[in-house]
């Protein structure tokens, strides 16, 4: 099909004002937020509905053209950006809302965080995730990084709040996943995929009750890593946060600049530790943790208001705004460690900002361990640039030293490609390979995106031989064969609890994983919540590694989360390390969990790539075959 041609057809199926190829319109979509640079778009398309995304990749098929579905653009590591020539797929025009009961919502891919969350708190509810860019970012742009945001600390990232998905494959075809269809969940597994898997058209989420109270306390401390152990102390005594923020003095003082907030400019770090739920609560917890905090040092201020803590709000999640404003240039990272090596991180931080004469200025989600060090820079000065960028790569090779990720949140994109193999093992990234090509075997869904070329080179951890407690992780880790009475005692240990381990006491830990579905949940959540690294075995005998010792880790597929409730049928489980929780906490998104997702839509699955996933992982066929796929075609 010629160029003209493709127009032509496009144009038939959008209508006149559903295509844009002038040049202007290709500058505008050839960037995003990150300023990286990819390539240009030949096409925007702008589809209204699910079957006009699946007639623009039918027609990117048969040009041989390669396409990126787009969201607000807000996207911080390229993941959006497309080659030479790519269609853009623009989701902006898919912003339908249609709320499904008390627990769930179907949303466009195309609506904003920030109007969702305002729809829903008129009718007393939530979407928890919030990105700093939530007014802009869109629930597509969500799901594709599986975002975050300051309040998952207590409920978790975009994944959990994410029912089933309705999306466009690689092929063209419409498919579902999620609770209530056929197959294996496939939800985990197109979450966090940076649109290399297909376009999700539309999404069913969780939608949790709004809290009653909210308590917001501004902390200045003496030094960072100060507020590195403060953290680590709030949560060790049973506190959880809704929040728990850092920002260091350097950006501050940046802040205070920009926003004329009041903020103290002498003091080394701040800190934003909110609670939300019951009144009683809120108010007992803020009182602990002000106590705790003062003896320690720092000096505790309640917000007065909700006009105050909004204020504080605004003024953290524009941070990096101020540096933009004050700062040329600057690199962002995303770095997440355990949280018990925050101090060595932000120390690190510290010292390589001095080692390479750079500004660093860092916002920390401190209660995840991530970290948001901007090395800012002068990109007209050759050598500052290169020094900058010098020392991006160190603090990622100091937080892989912890143990971290070199991604909790903004993604790998084509920014981080280069680092990515230091982190994954070679079985792990040779399977996140083998499911892409699966599911795009012509390789035009965002090409050049999240995995890279060369081969996994990380040394996976040893096996788990005893149930153990981590500390520095808050993470429990055991063998597949633990039973979850001996996983719950553990966690209780440190007065925690691991969501979902509350089955039978002599129900092993490796069976409740694999073998309980989504559907069946409970009240307290399900074992794939908290799931942080799993070891197993494919059916040809490969030892697979996957995930970090942090709750924020978007580097590559999720294969942890997209192994649970499979049976046993892709990996013989061999063990996990599952996050563990204060024991008192019972989030709204716990509460919600046992409402049953309503159908959104006829149930379409993934047939064939669901078959081709056991044969990716079993070669042989020598695992038990696969529950729910018995006489799909």
């Amino acid at each position: 099909m010629t160029d003209r041609h493709l127009v032509a057809a496009l144009r038939d199926l959008l209508g006149p004002d559903g295509v844009l190829d002038d040049a202007a319109s290709q500058r505008v979509y050839a960037r995003d937020a990150s300023h990286l640079e990819v390539g240009t778009p030949s096409l925007i398309t702008l589809p209204r509905n699910t079957e006009e995304v699946a007639g623009i990749v039918r027609h990117c098929l048969d040009a041989d053209l390669p396409y990126v579905a787009r969201g607000a653009g807000t996207g911080l590591s390229g993941g959006a950006l497309p080659t030479d020539g790519a269609v853009v797929i623009s989701l902006c025009r898919l912003r339908d809302i249609i709320e499904l009961g008390p627990g769930a919502v179907c949303a466009g891919p195309g609506v904003t965080n920030g109007d969702l969350d305002r729809r829903l708190a008129r009718r007393g509810g939530s979407f928890a995730p919030d990105p700093s860019s939530q007014d802009a970012s869109t629930i597509g742009g969500n799901i594709a990084e599986n975002a975050g945001g300051p309040h998952c600390l207590k409920v978790g990232t975009t994944v959990r709040h994410v029912r089933g998905l309705t999306w466009v494959d690689p092929l063209g075809e419409i498919r579902t996943t999620g609770a209530g269809t056929p197959g294996w969940d496939l939800t985990p597994l197109l979450v966090g995929s940076e649109g290399t898997l297909g376009v999700v058209t539309a999404a069913d989420l969780v939608v949790t009750p709004r809290d009653e109270a909210t308590s917001t306390l501004l902390v200045y401390v003496t030094s960072l890593e100060d507020s590195a152990r403060a953290v680590i102390t709030l949560l060790e005594s049973g506190l959880l946060p809704a929040a728990l923020e850092v920002v260091d003095g350097p950006m501050l003082a940046l802040v205070e600049r920009a926003f004329a907030f009041g903020f103290r400019t002498d003091a080394a770090a701040a800190m934003i530790v909110e609670f939300a739920g019951p009144a009683d609560r809120v108010a007992a917890d803020a009182d602990a943790a002000r106590v705790l905090l003062e003896q320690a040092n720092a000096q505790v201020l309640v917000a007065v208001d909700d006009q105050e803590r909004l204020a504080l709000w605004r003024c953290r999640k524009r941070a990096f705004g101020a540096v933009g404003r004050l700062s040329p240039n600057y690199v962002t990272m995303d770095v997440a460690v355990p949280v018990g090596c925050l101090p060595a991180m932000v120390t690190a931080v510290q010292d390589i900002a001095r080692r390479y004469d750079v500004e660093v200025a860092t916002a920390l989600h401190a209660g995840d361990g991530n970290l948001h060090p901007g090395v800012m820079y002068d990109a007209r000065d050759e050598e500052l640039t290169r020094r900058a960028h010098k020392a991006a790569d160190a603090i990622i090779e100091a937080a892989l030293s912890l143990n971290g990720t070199v991604t909790g949140e903004h993604g790998v994109g084509v920014e981080k490609l280069h680092v990515l193999p230091r982190q994954l093992d070679p079985v792990a990234l040779e399977i996140m390979h083998g499911l892409r090509r699966l599911a795009d075997p012509r390789n035009l869904c965002n090409p050049g995106k999240l995995l890279p070329g060369e081969p996994g080179a990380a040394v996976p951890p040893p096996t788990p031989q005893a149930t153990r407690f981590d500390r520095d992780a808050l993470a429990v880790t055991a063998p597949a064969g633990a039973t979850l009475a001996e996983v719950r005692r553990t966690a209780a240990a440190h007065g925690l609890r691991i969501a979902g381990a509350d089955g039978p006491d002599d129900e092993t830990l490796g069976h409740a994983f694999l073998n309980r579905r989504r559907t069946a949940g409970d009240s307290r959540g399900r074992l794939s919540d908290g799931v942080l690294q799993v070891w197993a075995r494919t059916g040809d005998g490969r030892a697979l590694h996957s995930g970090r010792p942090v709750v924020k880790n978007v580097a590559g597929y999720d294969l942890p989360r997209l192994l649970a409730g499979t049976g046993g049928s892709l990996v013989t489980l061999e063990g996990l390390m599952l996050s563990a929780r204060p024991e008192s906490d019972m989030s709204p998104l716990d509460r919600s969990a046992a409402v049953p997702s309503p159908a959104s839509w006829v149930p379409r699955p993934a047939d064939g790539f669901l078959e081709g996933m056991k044969a990716l992982f079993d070669p042989d066929g020598v695992l038990p075959p696969p529950q729910g796929l018995e006489g799909r075609p």
